[in-house]
């Protein structure tokens, strides 16, 4: 079946079980009713008390495009989101729509909402510890009492004991916030008999099993023996451990479905046919079921192999990620079909996509007349298809489109498909989003990789911006003058425009004339000196009576005229020695470390575009001549890429600028000047970041102790690496292993 129509979603993050489980259950509604979810996210769910800064604005800037996108209905789920400001926000979007809004779990006046169910599944899962266990003294760790899905959940607990006559005492429900707290204390007041030991403990979300199991066992209790455990919502907290935790899943997967049924009815004012998907238990070892059981009723087996390959799928790409250097290629595109196809290139560092677009607003150059003022908020009405990848054979692009189209292949026939936008910036400044094509829910990856290819997108673009505006700079500035600021020479139009009629002259003087071509090559490692500067004031030296000019940053060309050929010849010797002693009496030492060129041409023609013709000739001549004779003199560029792959994956080397500025053989100075202009950073912020780097892979993925993790990421002093481990994440190794833990 072809798409009928397109239905936005709006996600703060597509990074807990929940929200593939939510989307999964939209994507399978949505498609049988023929309709695109396209889902809008931010990908880092901010929180209102923490600051706000230029880079989580830009990403939460893709919400803006709800108001200016032609959609049929939009699901707002507005539960997932931590910042009330954020919300409010997208409320204002909202409202500038005509379409039909449905939110989830948020109430506001004059959008319709939903909730999930959330009675049903504790309800059968008290159930199957009462039937199934024996289990006839039951607590809950419960949420917060005003909290309305707490204590709907709290509800199908208290039914289930109630139906079967079982006690219910001050002791059977403990309240508090979904997290690790409250069932820690718990579970020291039964160990230590300050609570009675009740037969099992139903906590109603995992995060509270995990660490109320944890805590039992960690203080010799038996789980389930001494106590049966089950939690609620079937996250990855519930096979963090053994034993695995009976757990319920489906709620989100069913108000998923349940908000694009009513979103449909909002739509066409039909009800729509769908399955009556309801909530069940993933069996784990926690209650106390068998393994046999366990492998019959569930899929967990699975689910975990499945996880454990997109590890080993995501480690495998992130090789990749090193030896693709995107961040380089993109920042060193000339134009944006270059640019383009650098991400084009690339791509395949992104996993499982079925197409993807960059569209890109149509101010994203900025006004180069008014540079300070670019794109900080929203989208322009007329977006660019900068690119549009495909496997085989890309789409065609290049083009203006409407913004509200969203993305112009959705208006050719095609399946129903889950697409995700996020937003292209940096800096503060918009330049655009990028879509994600997907055949199915489960293969949704907007992980680091995926922002680091779309920050080296946004890279690229800002890099490519200045190099157009400062080109654009030097066009006004050669329009409109013939005099180079920078030495009060001729500049090239200067030199060329008094070029024929110099030139003419000579000849009705019948002199013998050519043009001087001087340059240089210099490794000096002293940044005082602009030999630019110095070439200059050594030429106006010895040309009082000479046309001279610069043509290009460090090219230089002299008028130099004798009675006759051999006479010609030797007077551009002298004049070639005489400057460079000029040079070196300016510069105060002897030219170790420059070396001229110079080059004396013939100029033929007598009319202005025959002379231009012959002057342009040789000029080109001159530069193949010098790249040809310097191409042994300044070769480091191939050596510091090598370097810098080494780098990222050798941090833990004992790398030094000074041991590394021997090894290639230049000066220290010229090794940290080359550096930075190629990769836009310094050799010790990459030594830096590559080792925090490991550092985190290693406190992600090991049971290393500090130091040693200290140790193998190349310091040698553990206070050191603490400190710049902060000083880069924001939070110490210990604390960034607790939260990630």
């Amino acid at each position: 079946m072809n798409s009928l129509g397109k239905i936005g979603v709006i996600m703060p993050e597509i990074v807990d079980p929940l929200d593939y489980e939510m989307i999964s259950g939209i994507k399978t509604q949505a498609s049988e009713l023929g309709y695109d979810i396209i889902i809008y996210t931010g990908i880092f769910n901010s929180h209102s008390e923490l600051q706000q800064d230029y880079y989580t604005e830009g990403l939460e800037n893709i919400y803006s495009l709800i108001s200016k996108s032609s959609l049929d209905g939009i699901i707002f789920v507005a539960e997932r989101f931590h910042n009330v400001q954020l919300v409010d926000k997208i409320y204002g979007y909202l409202s500038q729509t005509d379409v039909p809004c449905l939110t989830i779990g948020y109430k506001r006046e004059g959008f319709p909402y939903i909730i999930a169910k959330q009675y049903e599944g504790i309800y059968n899962i008290t159930k199957h510890l009462i039937n199934d266990h024996g289990c006839r003294k039951l607590y809950c760790l419960a949420g917060v009492p005003d909290h309305e899905p707490s204590q709907k959940r709290l509800q199908g607990f208290i039914d289930a004991v109630t139906e079967y006559g079982l006690e219910l005492n001050e002791n059977s429900i403990r309240y508090g916030w979904y997290w690790k707290q409250v069932p820690i204390e718990f579970a020291k007041d039964i160990i230590s008999g300050k609570v009675e030991k009740p037969d099992a403990v139903v906590c109603l979300n995992d995060i509270m099993a995990y660490f109320f199991q944890k805590t039992l066992i960690e203080n010799g209790m038996s789980v389930p023996d001494d106590i049966a455990v089950t939690g609620c919502d079937g996250s990855w907290y519930s096979i963090m451990n053994a034993p695995q935790i009976t757990t319920v899943v489906g709620r989100d997967y069913r108000l998923g479905i349940d908000a694009v049924c009513c979103l449909y009815k909002m739509i066409t004012g039909n009800n729509c046919q769908h399955n009556d998907y309801r909530q069940h238990i993933i069996y784990g070892k926690s209650c106390g079921c068998s393994y046999e059981k366990m492998a019959e009723k569930n899929g967990m087996i699975f689910v975990m192999e499945k996880n454990v390959r997109n590890l080993m799928l995501r480690t495998y790409d992130k090789k990749a990620f090193i030896a693709t250097d995107i961040i380089n290629r993109m920042a060193g595109a000339d134009s944006i079909d270059e640019l383009m196809s650098q991400a084009d290139k690339t791509g395949h560092i992104l996993r499982n996509w079925k197409w993807i677009d960059i569209c890109l607003c149509q101010d994203w150059k900025m006004d180069f007349d008014n540079p300070d003022k670019f794109r900080q908020t929203g989208f322009s009405d007329k977006m660019l298809l900068a690119l549009s990848k495909r496997y085989g054979q890309n789409d065609e692009h290049g083009y203006m489109f409407p913004v509200s189209q969203i993305i112009p292949s959705l208006n050719k026939p095609h399946e129903p498909c889950v697409i995700t936008l996020t937003s292209l910036h940096c800096k503060g400044q918009i330049f655009g989003y990028c879509a994600v094509a997907y055949d199915s829910t489960d293969n949704i990856d907007l992980d680091q990789q995926y922002i680091n290819w779309c920050d080296a997108v946004s890279n690229g673009l800002s890099a490519l911006q200045k190099q157009l505006y400062i080109a654009s700079v030097h066009q006004q500035m050669d329009a409109f003058s013939t005099i180079d600021p920078v030495t009060g020479m001729l500049n090239k139009r200067g030199f060329t425009e008094l070029l024929p009629d110099t030139l003419h002259k000579l000849r009705k003087q019948e002199k013998y004339y050519s043009i001087l071509f001087v340059s240089y090559v210099s490794d000096t490692d002293d940044s005082a000196y602009d030999m630019s500067v110095i070439t200059a004031n050594a030429l106006k030296k010895n040309c009082d009576d000479k046309l001279c000019g610069r043509l290009t940053n460090d090219v230089f060309a002299v008028i130099l005229w004798a009675d006759s050929k051999d006479a010609l010849d030797d007077y551009a010797v002298d004049f070639t020695s005489v400057t460079e002693n000029n040079i070196c009496e300016i510069f105060g030492k002897p030219l170790r470390d420059t070396k001229m060129f110079t080059y004396l041409a013939e100029i033929s023609g007598s009319k202005p575009s025959e002379v231009e013709k012959s002057f342009e000739k040789a000029l080109s001549l001159f530069a193949e001549k010098k790249s040809a004779e310097t191409s042994h003199y300044v070769t480091y560029k191939e050596q510091l890429f090598r370097l810098r792959r080494e780098i990222i994956t050798q941090p833990e080397k004992d790398w030094t600028v000074p041991d590394i500025s021997k090894q290639l053989g230049i000066s220290r100075s010229h090794l940290l000047r080359l550096y930075r202009n190629l990769f836009s950073t310094s050799i010790k912020d990459d030594i830096i970041s590559s080792r925090i780097d490991k550092a985190k892979q290693l406190l992600d993925h090991t049971e290393l102790r500090v130091q040693e993790i200290a140790e193998q990421c190349g310091y040698n002093n553990e206070n050191h690496f603490m400190r710049q481990f902060k000083e880069k994440i924001g939070v110490t190794a210990l604390q960034y292993r607790k939260n990630n833990s």
